[in-house]
This record gives C-alpha cells, sequence and structure tokens, in this order.
C-alpha cells in the first residue's frame, strides 16, 4: 500500500488502536490513491492517476523513473524536489537525460524545489523508497542489475567520504609538520635568542604578534582582499601580461594567504613557486593548490620569513602583497627586503611590485569632524573635551570622498622596493607644503598610496593608486584630523614637517608626527 507523501506533511501507516483506521480504510484509501487524476510531467495531458501517467511518460518519451531513481540513488526528498523541477522549468525527455547525465551539477538539489506547484499534487504522493516496483510496466527489470547500479553508487559515496578524510588528514600532518619545524626552528635559535636578550637588545615576543598573525587566520580577511578589485586584478594583470618574464623561472611569494598571487604566478608559466605564510590559513592554500592541480609546481613553508628555510638558495622573483593602512602599518616590507637580501638573484632577480610613493593632501570633512570630534563638546549636556584629546590621537582608516579634499596632492614618500633598507622606512621625516584650492574649513589632512610594477624587465608594466580620485579599495584612506580646524584660503599654501616612525611598543604599528602651522599633533597608525 501507498504511503501519502508530499513536500510539506507525510501521512505514515499506525498501528496505534486509537486510530480510526482499519484494513478496509487502507484499501479504500489505496484505492481513492489510485484513482486521483494527474497531469502529466512532459505535457498537459491528464491521467487517471500516477501509476497510468508514469507507463505513459515511459512508452511515449521513454522517461523511465526506476532507472533514475536508482541512477542518482534518490530518496524521497531528492524525488520531490526533481517532480517540482520538471514542473517549474518544463524540461524536454531529452533536456532532462542531459542533466542527469551530469551527476554533479543536478539543477533541482535546491530546496526552493521543495515549494509545491501543483495542489495535492499526486505525483509527489507516490512513495519511491517503497513502491517503486509498481512502475515497472509489464518490462523486464533486471534486478540484479539494479541492486549492482545501487552497490556501484554506495561504492561511490564511500570513495567520496574516504577521499575526505583523507584531504583532513592531509591538513592535520601539515598542521603537525608545521608545529615541529616551528619547534626546530626555535631550538636552533635558542642561544641566539639568549645572547640578544643577555645584551639588551630588543625582540617582539611572540605574544606580542600573535594577534597580528592570527587575525590572517581567518577567512573573512581573505575574502575582502580578494574581492577588492583594484588590488587583485592590478597583480593579476602584473602578472599574466609578464608571462615571459615568470616563465621557467623560481618566484617566492612572501605572505602568501590563500595562494592568490602564487596561482597566478604557477599560471603564468613559473617552474617552481614557494608561498610563505605564519598564519594557518596556509592549510588551506595548501588545499586550494590542490584543488587546482598546482600543487608539483607550489612549494608552502610555514613560518617567519625570516626563519623558514627555503628549498632553493636564490629565487627569481619575489612577489608580495605586503602593504598595510598608510602603506606602511603591519611592518611587512621588513619581510620582503630581508628575503630580497638573502635570497633574490642579485644580477636578474626582480621584486614586485618594485616601486612605490606617498602622498598628502588637505581634507575639509566637518561632517566627519562633528561626528567624531565635536560630539564630545556637548553629551547630552555633559563636557567631555578630554576625549577629543584622544580621538585626534587615533589615525582614522576610512574613504574620503574626493570633493573633501581641498589641495594638491603632495608626494612626501617614495620606495624603491630593489633598494630600499629597513632603516629608510623604520624612521624619516619630511618637509610638505600644500596648496588650498578653494576656502576652506581644515578638519585634517590625509594620506594615500600608489602601487607600481614598472620595472625594466616588465614588457608590461601597470599600477593602481588608492587617492581619493580612483576607485576605492580596502585600504581606503588615512584620516589625520585636527583637534582644532584651521580656516584657509584658496591659494594658500599649508607647511609643515611630516615624521613617521615605528612605534616601540608595538613595531607593526606606525607613529606619526604632523608639525602644520606650528602646531604639532601626534598619531598612531594602529
Amino acid at each position: 500500500m501507498s504511503r501519502l507523501l508530499t513536500s510539506e506533511r507525510v501521512y505514515a501507516d499506525s498501528e496505534s488502536d486509537e486510530d480510526i483506521h482499519n484494513e478496509e480504510d487502507y484499501d479504500e484509501e489505496e484505492d481513492d490513491f489510485e484513482n486521483i487524476p494527474v497531469k502529466g510531467l512532459f505535457s498537459d495531458k491528464t491521467y487517471a492517476n500516477v501509476r497510468e501517467m508514469f507507463k505513459s511518460e515511459f512508452e511515449e518519451n521513454k522517461f523511465n523513473l526506476v532507472h533514475l531513481v536508482n541512477k542518482l540513488n534518490m530518496n524521497q526528498i531528492d524525488y520531490i524536489k526533481m517532480i517540482n523541477y520538471i514542473r517549474t522549468q518544463r524540461p524536454s525527455p531529452s533536456e532532462l537525460e542531459g542533466l542527469v547525465k551530469n551527476e554533479s551539477e543536478l539543477p533541482w538539489v535546491n530546496d526552493s524545489f521543495m515549494k509545491t506547484i501543483l495542489e495535492d499534487d499526486p505525483a509527489l504522493q507516490f512513495d519511491v523508497e517503497e513502491d517503486l516496483d509498481l512502475l515497472d510496466f509489464g518490462t523486464e527489470i533486471n534486478n540484479n542489475e539494479t541492486k549492482q547500479v545501487s552497490e556501484l553508487q554506495n561504492i561511490k559515496k564511500m570513495y567520496q567520504n574516504t577521499i575526505k578524510e583523507k584531504d583532513s588528514k592531509i591538513e592535520e600532518l601539515m598542521e603537525l609538520v608545521n608545529k615541529l619545524r616551528n619547534v626546530a626552528t626555535n631550538l636552533l635559535n635558542h642561544k641566539e635568542t639568549r645572547r640578544n636578550s643577555e645584551s639588551g637588545s630588543e625582540t617582539e615576543s611572540d605574544n606580542d604578534d600573535s594577534v597580528y598573525v592570527n587575525s590572517y587566520s581567518n577567512y573573512s580577511i581573505h575574502l575582502e582582499m580578494l574581492q577588492d578589485q583594484v588590488r587583485t586584478e592590478g597583480y593579476m594583470k602584473a602578472i599574466l601580461d609578464n608571462k615571459d618574464l615568470f616563465r621557467d623561472k623560481v618566484v617566492l611569494d612572501v605572505g602568501c594567504g590563500s595562494g592568490i598571487l602564487s596561482l597566478f604566478a604557477a599560471k603564468a608559466g613559473a617552474k617552481k613557486v614557494i608561498a610563505v605564510d605564519m598564519s594557518e590559513i596556509l592549510n588551506k592554500a595548501v588545499l586550494i593548490s590542490k584543488e587546482n592541480e598546482y600543487e608539483d609546481k607550489i612549494v608552502f613553508l610555514k613560518g617567519k620569513m625570516e626563519e623558514v628555510k627555503l628549498p632553493v638558495d636564490q629565487v627569481d622573483i619575489i612577489i608580495s602583497e605586503w602593504m598595510g593602512y598608510f602603506l606602511l602599518f603591519e611592518s611587512m616590507l621588513d619581510s620582503v627586503l630581508f628575503a630580497r637580501d638573502k635570497y633574490l638573484n642579485k644580477e636578474t632577480g626582480v621584486v614586485l611590485p618594485n616601486f612605490f610613493d606617498m602622498h598628502l593632501f588637505a581634507v575639509s570633512d566637518m561632517e566627519t569632524y562633528d561626528r567624531t570630534v565635536n560630539f564630545w563638546s556637548n553629551v547630552y549636556g555633559f563636557k567631555m573635551n578630554v576625549m577629543r584629546k584622544v580621538v585626534c590621537k587615533d589615525a582614522q582608516i576610512q574613504v574620503i570622498d574626493k570633493d573633501k579634499v581641498v589641495s594638491d596632492l603632495f608626494k612626501f614618500k617614495d620606495i624603491d622596493c630593489m633598494n630600499v633598507k629597513v632603516k629608510d622606512i623604520s624612521k624619516f621625516s619630511v618637509d610638505f607644503s600644500l596648496k588650498i584650492i578653494q576656502d576652506a574649513i581644515l578638519t585634517g589632512l590625509g594620506s594615500s598610496f600608489d602601487t607600481y610594477f614598472n620595472h625594466s624587465s616588465l614588457q608590461n608594466k601597470s599600477s593602481f593608486s588608492t587617492s581619493p580620485f580612483h576607485k576605492e579599495t580596502h585600504w581606503q584612506q588615512t584620516l589625520f584630523q585636527f583637534e582644532e580646524p584651521i580656516n584657509a584660503k584658496k591659494d594658500d599654501v599649508i607647511t609643515g614637517k611630516i615624521t613617521c616612525y615605528k612605534n616601540p611598543n608595538y613595531l607593526r604599528s606606525y607613529c606619526v608626527e604632523l608639525n602644520v602651522l606650528d602646531r604639532l599633533y601626534t598619531y598612531k597608525v594602529e
């Protein structure tokens, strides 16, 4: 006897004495079910019952439900979704057959196809898990063959589960190997660490760096960076448009993250790519390279660039997306320069991107100023002016509207990655002058940076910018707000000095001093 099934409810047999059903009721129910008219699947014909409908579809359209259920190892839910898919999308029998050939992309897997199309559709009430044998239509169904198909489906699922378990084990082993590598590195460096401590030299502890490292273990930061089209497409263009440079070369990716730059380099024809990162995301990057069949080209090493041991003595190209807010925040450029000095081919090696410049500009944005600084002058009738000083000591990372820029852009720093030294970026001071382009109330200064792939070895040079006058990036701009605004007239020249240096309390952040019209402002970029 058939159980009545729909996508919303299941009516099942019950053996309770309290149920009003008896054997005669069951027979009547079955008779009713057998005589409920039903609309065809591939036509608008109406049939006497579900069995007659499937029989006609089999004879006229070669739609063999028995074969389909066994081939795809369908359960009742799968069957309901398929029927609703056919009802809504109206594929022809041949189109449906073509879809079924590619089992991994069955179009009705979406839960939206659980919604009933025809009210009380009898086709949905047929129980494929219990009553499939009612649809033999006099044809000879080879039970052994059906059983073999089912067994093959089970074997397939078993192997799929085995592969998943294997990938999981590989990831666990990678974590273990990296932990052992770190232990070995710590043992080898133990004497050096003690000597540095005893001599009074300051070193950043692992605990101090853990927040930074862990932040890159979360997928969300990589999602944000990968979805930044300016950034990601800028690197893709620079690498794939210069395949002649990358072909058969050994490439080092410093701070590889999810491995996108390594994948670009491998696609461009690199002989070997060595990808280094110290966050847990590296384990996912290993699986990503395998998923894209580049595991033979990309070698992954977990740890600090300054501590890992590369499998080669030198590399031909170093690629890295090391830039932080205000360009220098995170101090990751230090690691790139370490890799350059230790591993890059001295004669023909290239660091990409190879050149950067940083800019200052005047900002007039009273809306932001009132919301973040003036707000503290009157908080529900109370003065909290002490908070103005606190707020103005933190550089704000935000999008600055180009209409709020009221001066020309002044380049205060450029960085040539082929030649710059760590000491050149650890602390520097530059005098600046900004020509005001309109009458304005200056609420602060803004900063942005430009990135260049313009080394002489590149046939196709390119660049991208984080300026307010270009497409927005995840770096946005850096805003240094004044505690008190400054009135300025068109053609005024605002002079001053900017001093940047690493925060002695946390070397990945930067301190910025602005001396503007003899007023000194100090900020932290962190």
